[in-house]
């Protein structure tokens, strides 16, 4: 009797070069113990090709921004060359994509999802090699990929786990977290002041490419100057400054920003902003900020003008007192201007005061060159001649500069005082009584009488 079957070769067949079959018999009384019921065949294989594929990567882990590259090795593990093309198939992780592939008689396609082809030969034991360089992009979190080979004449690929070959690889990155302070604080109208910025590499691997800090300073207050090795700045109120060193992991860098702080300045927030350097997460992640609230501290100026009597007489000396004290919780920062309208009829003859000048003799300009301290207040005297043509009514000054923003519009910047105006009064002259009054000459004769009487009593 004579049996025929079919039988599909198996990578392990391939890989052993010959296939092993045994036959054997069973039944009653078919096969007597002792008698040879089986037989065993070893047919040898023709010589083919058996590919064997390894991936690796450099470097390991992987740094978002910097250059990188996968290995990919295919070695002829049969006992005959190859017979076809090898194709490699290789899918990308997210966020890697090829920028280039070498390697002698390799082409590939594609640069995420790739295809590559091998159009040599491989001799029995003979390997290639193909090189792809990748770009790390800022969305890559993990590089693990599996490259898969197929053709050349094995039989056996690509379902064979040897006709594939993975590796394992991490991504890291660099990481800025900025913070930010600001000296004095608070900051007072007209006085030097700063910001100053830190950032650091919290991340895992250095910085690549510049870093950019984007500042929009508060109003009111303006960029002096910027300091900070390897840094550059541009702008006065919207700042974009640029870093060109690089940071190891656990490595800062400090920028200062010295700035203006003028009478419009206000209290509140300011927030400087990083992105670049390699850092994915910049500028939208919280730690690619930092803020600091700052206090504006002015000066308050506070006006009190007082007349030196509540009437004014025509061709009579007058003058009136401004008094200008700081109220604030801050020195003086510049010039204190008065404006002062006389009423009509009334000029300025002279003006007294220590560090204060004035121009006009109607409509004055008075300029406070001093500094006044918290506390600390100036008094200007105004001699006035007051004419025929005064009326009564009422005066005013008005107090700006110096640092106080709220002047001249606010009330505390101006005083008012009211003064009436009266003509001189004319001496009126005597009128002698008339000799022929009987009242007056009985008076006088009473008057002579009682002298004479006092006279006698003292002589006695």
């Amino acid at each position: 009797m004579t049996c025929t079957g079919t039988y599909t070769l198996t990578s392990s067949d391939v890989t052993n070069g010959s296939v092993t079959n045994i036959a054997t018999v069973s039944g009653t009384n078919v096969c007597p113990p002792g008698t040879g019921c089986s037989g065993t065949e070893i047919t040898p294989l023709a010589a083919v090709p058996i590919l064997a594929l390894n991936k690796t990567a450099s470097p390991n882990p992987f740094v978002v921004g910097a250059l990188a590259s996968y290995v990919i090795t295919v070695t002829n593990n049969g006992t005959a060359a190859t017979t076809a093309p090898i194709t490699v198939a290789d899918n990308l992780p997210s966020g890697i994509t090829l920028a280039s592939a070498s390697g002698t008689n390799w082409s590939c396609s594609g640069t995420t999802s790739l295809s590559c082809t091998f159009s040599g030969t491989l001799n029995a034991a003979a390997s290639t090699v193909l090189t792809l360089n990748v770009t790390v992009g800022a969305s890559a979190t993990v590089a693990d990929n599996t490259a898969v080979a197929s053709g050349g004449g094995d039989p056996t690929c690509p379902a064979t786990a040897r006709c594939s070959g993975t590796v394992v690889v991490g991504v890291t990155a660099p990481q800025l977290t900025v913070s930010k302070t600001a000296t004095p604080n608070p900051f007072v109208v007209g006085h030097p002041a700063s910001y100053a910025v830190t950032i650091v590499n919290s991340g895992s691997a250095a910085t690549f490419g510049n870093i950019t800090l984007s500042d929009v300073l508060p109003a009111g207050i303006t960029l002096a100057s910027a300091s900070g090795a390897n840094w550059t700045c541009t702008g006065t109120s919207n700042l974009s400054c640029t870093f060109t060193g690089t940071l190891a992991p656990s490595a800062s860098t400090l920028l200062t920003l010295n700035v203006n702080v003028s009478a419009a300045a206000a209290s509140g927030n300011n927030t400087a902003t990083a992105s670049g350097g390699g850092d994915p997460t910049c500028p939208a992640a919280a730690h690619c900020s930092g803020s600091v609230a700052v206090v504006i501290d002015p000066p308050q100026l506070t006006v009190v003008k007082t007349a030196s009597s509540s009437v004014f007489v025509v061709g009579q000396p007058a003058s009136y007192t401004v008094a200008v004290t700081n109220t604030g919780t801050a020195a003086t920062s510049a010039n204190i201007t008065l404006t002062d309208t006389l009423p009509a009829g009334i000029t300025l003859t002279s003006a007294v005061g220590a560090n204060w000048s004035c121009n006009g003799n109607a409509a004055l300009t008075c300029t406070f060159i001093g500094t006044l301290a918290p506390s600390g207040s100036t008094a200007l005297q105004l001699n006035v001649s007051v004419s025929a043509s005064a009326t009564n009514g009422n005066n005013s000054a008005t107090a700006s500069g110096g640092g106080d923003p709220t002047c001249p519009a606010a009330a505390h910047c101006s005083s008012t005082v009211t003064v009436a105006v009266v003509q001189a009064q004319v001496a009126q002259p005597a009128v002698p009584a008339p000799v022929n009054n009987r009242w007056f000459l009985l008076a006088l004769l009473i008057a002579m009488v009682a002298g004479v009487a006092l006279m006698r009593k003292r002589s006695h």
